[in-house]
């Protein structure tokens, strides 16, 4: 019964914990997201989710000029995938209200993946080329 802390913690593409945490990680990532590869830019946004001060999560992604946020890699480690993290990302933090985003949009990489996004409540809609997305239109 006792409370979690929370915090998010965004840092450069060219971090050091960053690789190493991407690195050790690297197999599970490639389970749940299999044609993710890091490609830093300066124009991405890279978070951190700390959980009780353990970095229990990643998060990486791109803002456009519509205030919408192409999400490029959302991850928890093991021990921490209780749907907290997300929870937590998606719906309390008011990081993306913070910075001007109004929609986030993701690829369904696989069926687990997809569930997951389902129960942040990303909706299925088709991209302009055609492609299965799955966005979340977040409130003011």
């Amino acid at each position: 019964t006792s409370k979690e802390y929370f915090k998010l913690l965004e840092v450069d593409s060219h971090s050091a914990y960053l690789r190493t945490f991407l690195n050790f990680y690297k197999a599970d990532i490639e389970r749940f997201i299999p044609d993710y590869r890091f490609a830093p830019s300066d124009e991405q946004i890279i978070i951190f989710v700390l959980r009780d001060m353990i970095p229990a999560g990643l998060f990486i992604g791109q803002r456009n000029e519509r205030g919408e946020f192409r999400i490029f890699l959302d991850f928890v480690i093991p021990d921490y995938r209780d749907f907290k993290i997300g929870t937590y990302l998606y719906h309390h933090s008011g990081f993306f209200q913070q910075h001007g985003i109004r929609k986030l949009m993701s690829m369904p990489h696989n069926s687990v993946h997809a569930r997951y996004l389902k129960r942040m409540g990303f909706r299925e809609e088709s991209d302009r080329a055609g492609n299965v997305v799955c966005t979340l239109t977040l409130p003011d």
